[in-house]
């Protein structure tokens, strides 16, 4: 596909988009703050789409999304009312070649709005990480943490090298089913942590962000279940955790016609250890296609953290209770791609980026507190050296 330049449509993504974003921020960072960093991130995109787009980095996915978008568009549906109209939802089952609808017709939505290119689905995903950061903030205002902390890590989160990558260049689905996996975790905290009075809607709005995961990524509504269910055991509230259990057996009964049919044939539980590692540390920074050259400078930032992200995952552990639940969240994704060769990229991995995020994030603020207090404590110190003593008073006999 061709570079279409600086355009007028390319100019509007960005400025609605980031005017949407800026609104997300404001909340947490403020007007000014949330401004400047809408503009910075949405100029990543803008600049290379109007400058340096030349297809390289397009994938066979990607291309595939855009295209069911566009023929969405063409056969005259608009992305509210396909739902409603049996034409509309079988063409859209049809183009999509199976359950897994949402994206394509998220392509549908962003060509409604931006014009058929293949940066509009971007400009959307892009404004889907600003929802992520934002959801993540409602965790972390719930959990306790104070509002400096969480100014930082909305923007370390919105800046982070795996969502600009993944975001900003490539139209791929993995940036909603992240988002949607953070909501998830958002409504669970709500509901099971705080026990919210709203625990009615609040179980409701779960059950749909679960329904509406087996038209994007099927098997995520179980590891978020077994994730949950393994930390309630873990926090001695057993029963609760059954409920979660017994939710998850019957969604694994219902898929696993499904299950056996598309995926059985493609497990492989001979290498686990090993799979378990080459989906944590994939890509290799020296081993990179060239399509995959985006992730060149984002792989380099995931291999020299790996040790302070273990420190920062330690860290956490003991300071959230419930941000053990991420942590075993990440354990399970990974180990699933331990025994489903398929799903063992950076792709599949980015779905937890925001729980290494947070790992590597808690490091880093650890880190400079630290050194921070260390110069004031040596400063303290010097000064304290440095100063004349006190002149001797001299009583008169």
């Amino acid at each position: 596909m061709l570079n279409e330049g600086f355009t007028r449509d390319l100019l509007i993504a960005a400025i609605a988009v980031g005017l949407v974003a800026g609104l997300i921020c404001r909340p947490t960072l403020g007007l000014p703050l949330a401004i400047l960093t809408a503009v910075v991130k949405l100029f990543v995109p803008f600049a290379y789409f109007a400058w340096s787009y030349d297809g390289s980095w397009n994938l066979l996915d990607d291309l595939s999304y855009l295209e069911a978008g566009l023929y969405l568009r063409d056969s005259g549906h608009d992305p509210l009312t396909i739902f409603f109209s049996p034409e509309g939802r079988l063409t859209l089952f049809s183009v999509s070649g199976g359950v897994h609808i949402i994206y394509p017709w998220w392509n549908l939505v962003a060509i409604s709005l931006f014009g058929e290119h293949y940066y509009s689905p971007v400009f959307l995903n892009v404004g889907l990480t600003f929802a992520a950061g934002y959801f993540l903030d409602r965790i972390l205002s719930l959990i306790g943490f104070e509002k400096h902390y969480r100014q930082a890590f909305f923007i370390f989160f919105l800046f982070h090298w795996d969502i600009i990558a993944w975001s900003s260049f490539v139209n791929l689905k993995d940036t909603l089913v992240m988002t949607l996996t953070i909501l998830n975790f958002w409504l669970i905290y709500e509901w099971v942590v705080r026990r919210a009075a709203r625990g009615i809607l609040l179980f409701a709005a779960i059950c749909l962000s679960m329904v509406v995961f087996l038209w994007i990524r099927f098997y995520i509504p179980l590891l978020i279940l077994a994730a949950v269910a393994f930390w309630l055991i873990s926090q001695k509230r057993r029963k609760v955790a059954y409920c979660f259990l017994l939710a998850g057996v019957i969604g694994f009964a219902g898929a696993k016609q499904y299950l056996y049919e598309e995926y059985w044939s493609l497990l492989d539980f001979s290498t686990v250890l090993v799979s378990s590692f080459r989906a944590l540390l994939t890509p290799r920074p020296w081993n990179i296609e060239e399509a995959y050259s985006f992730l060149l400078v984002p792989s380099i930032f995931h291999w020299a953290l790996m040790l302070p992200t273990a420190i920062g995952a330690g860290l956490l552990w003991k300071r959230s209770r419930f941000e053990r639940l991420l942590i075993i969240y990440l354990v399970l994704v990974l180990f699933l791609c331990s025994f489903v060769p398929e799903v063992q990229g950076p792709r599949q991995r980015f779905q937890v980026a925001f729980i290494l995020a947070r790992m590597q994030f808690e490091f880093l603020w650890n880190l400079i507190h630290a050194s921070v207090k260390e110069r004031s404590r040596r400063t303290v110190a010097t000064r304290a050296m440095e100063s004349p003593a006190s002149p001797a008073v001299t009583l008169g006999v």
